[in-house]
């Protein structure tokens, strides 16, 4: 019984395996999910509010990660992991109090990560984890370990990444790390160290990275990290760190790439300790102490790629300041500091610099035109928020060609000149908001090629915005306005426009404009507002001249779909409507151009669009005389619909219409209706239709029909046989009674075959022919003239008369006989010409 209960065992695990690697995922945990990835199990039990581990079934396979992040789990019982194989297993985010020393039974041998996060644990589960002798990686958060010492990581020889981050750890005693030899990455963060603890670190020969971040160490002594030769990455930031010997970081020189000494109180003396530094890519010195920065400080940092200096006390940028770093670096900031002074020529030899923050500096009064000299063609981030950029100054950054961000908010900025925008060709992003902009310069609106976005104009004193700039910027799509006391007024018609032809339906950039109060009314939403409440009856001249100089060359640079050309080509000496242009700039807009050829004062125009199927209106507007364009937002083209444009005369009466279908593929003009109206009025009947698919496809059908069976009867008459053994092409050899052919006829040299009775060669040998029965020779030999007698009695006699069809014959004649008219047959060729003729049982030959 026991054997048989073994063996249905393992069948159900062999299954289980098998399915594993077929696709079909089994997971041994509920209610968590399961996923194979690389031919191992990833199950994932986060925030499933979970208070206690959830119940595993065994399972043979490999687990490669286990997640419980994000749960309540409290206690980790014996046994709770028995019968998995878990490579990783993560219980961060928990708050478990207490742990068995048996906890981790069943994975000696599979684990290899451990993430634990501890609440008012005293102390580190030593003897639970000491029984994880193949462990590689350990991280824990929150237990409460005064001291490290020797016995902590007893038999975690394989160990190369460790974390004990909020531990509360004071002091490391001599040796505690002798039993981890194999440690790579080591974090110490947010403990208490203190420099003295330093030197027991320098027995991890193997060391890359060392985090010591939110410590208590106060100064590096020289040499503190000399036996760390292989280190890469060292975070000393945000401890009380006063001071740095120069020789601090001796025998890291050639192998330290990224160096963190934030939120310490170094001054300008700790610089000395960088001076060999020549392999740094990365140094973060902000939020220090630093008023000054010298030529040699940074001379041998040769590669160094970003540099951060923000929050320190640096007033004034000399010349040759960074002079040592300006062929590699790329990315500078110098934020939060009481910059004044940015000496001329600082940036001359910078070839790389791509990003440059002076964001909180008191620099932006004192940009120059040739500040920036020798970055112009490389920087593309420009970060000056609240820096004291004023109007000039905006000016002055003109000759940066090459940016894409631009931030200049907070500042001091007047009035924004779109020249200089326009000049940034690459720009396209650009941050004006928190300013005290009220007026807008514009020049000359031609040969413009801007690559703006998105604007921000927010929160400043914008009224009034001047006429089309915006169609300027012809890749223009996002600006903001919020927080600005905008004039909802005719000045503001083409901006109403605008809104209409580049705002996306799912975009709300625009949903918190809004206008300036009127008589103490509320404020309204400009978004919530209609064109007829710009009070403009008839479009304002400006809105007509955006649309006729700007709207046509911004829509040759995009995606345009021109729904109808047409010209009324020669236009009647009677039609004042001469030219009508369609085109749909966006998919839900709709834009209409019209000339007109008027002798005298007119009333304006009345542009319409309306529905085809029951004529409703969509929307119609009265135009200015002069005005030859407008704009339909939102157009919905899926709905058949019609423009209309109408010549209005003085007393506003029609003079004359132009119609148009705007959803049809071929529009044709006409005055009063347009073909696509009345498609539309035929095809909306649902009957109509209808009886014209099924006329058409009868039609059709029967045609086929009708070809099939043509062709079918052709081919029947083309090959099958006649039944009448005279008729010409009837094959001799067939048996009539039993259907079947016999056996072929041998090609008999004393016989010779003669077709078509009628044919001249043959006229002179029908009076003596011999009738053969359609038995014809079934024995396949050839037969002598003795035995022609008996083979023509038995084989070649009729016993029931039967009436014969003689359009042709087959004549048969041996090669012996010399004389023809001693071949006598019966019936006579007379019988036989005249189309019919008996045979009967004494049919014979005669030799």
């Amino acid at each position: 019984m026991a054997q048989a209960y073994s063996l249905i065992v393992l069948f159900a695990q062999l299954c289980l395996s098998k399915s594993v690697e077929r696709g079909f995922v089994y997971c041994p945990a509920y209610p968590c999910s399961c996923e194979s990835r690389d031919g191992a199990l990833i199950i994932n039990c986060m925030s499933l509010y979970l208070s206690a581990l959830p119940k595993f079934l065994s399972f043979d396979g490999r687990i490669k990660e286990l997640s419980l992040r994000f749960n309540n789990i409290r206690t980790i019982p014996p046994n709770g992991f028995q019968g998995l194989h878990i490579e990783r297993l993560d219980l961060l985010d928990n708050a478990v109090t207490t742990i068995n020393d048996d906890a981790f039974i069943g994975l000696e041998n599979s684990l290899k990560a451990l993430s634990l996060q501890l609440y008012a644990y005293d102390g580190l589960p030593t003897k639970a984890l000491s029984k994880l002798t193949h462990l590689k990686s350990l991280q824990v958060i929150g237990c409460k370990q005064l001291e490290l010492d020797i016995a902590l990581f007893k038999n975690l020889v394989n160990l190369e990444t460790l974390h004990l981050i909020g531990c509360r750890t004071t002091a490391i005693k001599s040796g505690a790390f002798t039993s981890v030899p194999k440690l790579k990455s080591l974090v110490l963060s947010s403990n208490a160290l203190r420099f003295e603890d330093l030197q027991e670190l320098n027995v991890l020969h193997h060391l890359t990275e060392l985090d010591l971040s939110n410590n208590n160490i106060q100064m590096l002594d020289n040499q503190a990290f000399s036996k760390l030769s292989k280190l890469r990455y060292l975070n000393l930031a945000n401890n009380k760190m006063m001071q740095a010997a120069g020789g601090a970081f001796y025998n890291l020189d050639f192998t330290l790439e990224e160096l963190n000494l934030q939120d310490n109180f170094l001054k300008e003396d700790a610089l000395k300790s960088l001076r060999y530094m020549k392999s740094i890519r990365i140094l973060d010195l902000s939020s220090n102490n630093i008023s000054r920065i010298q030529e040699e400080d940074f001379m041998a940092l040769r590669y160094l790629t970003s540099l951060n200096l923000a929050d320190n006390d640096i007033q004034f940028l000399e010349k040759r300041s960074l002079i040592g770093v300006a062929s590699s670096l790329v990315s500078l900031d110098l934020s939060g500091n009481p910059l004044e002074t940015i000496e001329g020529g600082v940036f001359a030899e910078f070839s790389r610099l791509e990003s440059l923050n002076i964001n909180k500096t008191l620099v932006g009064g004192a940009l120059r035109h040739d500040t920036f000299n020798g970055a112009k063609k490389t920087l593309k981030h420009l970060h000056a928020s609240y820096s004291g950029v004023t109007s000039t100054q905006v000016a002055s950054l003109s000759t940066l060609h090459h940016l894409t961000e631009l931030d200049l908010s907070l500042n001091k900025i007047g009035r924004v000149d779109f020249q200089v925008i326009s000049a940034w060709r690459h720009l396209k992003f650009a941050n004006f908001s928190h300013n005290n902009i009220s007026e807008f310069l514009t020049g000359p609106l031609s040969n413009v090629n801007s690559s703006l976005k998105a604007l921000d104009l927010s929160n400043n004193h914008i009224e009034v915005i001047p006429d089309c700039v915006f169609f300027l910027l012809k890749e223009l799509t996002d600006v903001k306005l919020d927080n600005n006391p905008l004039a909802c007024n005719c000045s503001s018609s083409w901006l109403f426009r605008w809104r209409q032809i580049t705002q996306s339906s799912s975009r709300a950039w625009s949903s918190n404009w809004q206008c300036a109060p009127i008589n103490s009314l509320p404020r309204r939403m400009f978004s919530d507002l209609e064109f007829s409440d710009l009070n403009c009856l008839n479009s304002s001249s400006e809105e007509a001249r955006c649309l006729l100089e700007y709207l046509p060359w911004a829509m040759e640079n995009a995606t345009t779909k021109t729904i109808a050309h047409v010209a009324i080509t020669p236009p009647s000496s009677t039609d004042k409507i001469i030219y009508f242009n369609i085109t749909q700039p966006n998919p839900s807009s709709l834009h209409v151009k019209w000339a007109t050829r008027v002798n005298g004062l007119i009333g304006g125009f009345k542009v319409m669009l309306t529905r085809c199927d029951d004529s409703s209106v969509v929307e119609a507007v009265t135009v200015s005389p002069d005005t030859t364009h407008y704009t339909f937002y939102p157009f919905d083209r899926n709905i058949q619909q019609e423009l209309c444009v109408v010549l209005l005369a003085e007393d506003l009466s029609h003079l004359e219409t132009k119609c148009e279908g705007v959803s049809s593929p071929v529009i044709n003009i006409r005055d009063g209706k347009s073909k696509a109206q009345h498609m539309y009025t035929v095809v909306h009947n649902s009957f109509v239709p209808l009886l014209l698919i099924y006329i058409s496809g009868s039609l059709a059908l029967a045609f086929i029909i009708a070809c099939l069976v043509l062709c079918v009867r052709k081919n029947l008459n083309k090959s099958e046989p006649t039944k009448d053994p005279f008729f010409s092409g009837y094959p001799a050899w067939v048996d009539q009674r039993s259907s079947t052919s016999s056996l072929p006829i041998s090609h008999d040299p004393h016989l010779f075959l003669f077709e078509e009775l009628g044919s001249p060669e043959h006229r002179d040998f029908h009076t003596h022919s011999t009738l053969i029965s359609s038995r014809g020779t079934a024995s396949g030999r050839r037969l002598p003239p003795s035995s022609m007698r008996d083979y023509s009695n038995n084989q070649l006699s009729r016993r029931n008369s039967r009436s014969l069809s003689v359009p042709s014959v087959l004549h048969l004649c041996p090669y012996e006989c010399t004389n023809l008219n001693s071949f006598v047959s019966k019936p006579s060729s007379n019988e036989l010409l005249a189309g019919r003729a008996e045979i009967n049982d004494e049919f014979y030959f005669h030799f």
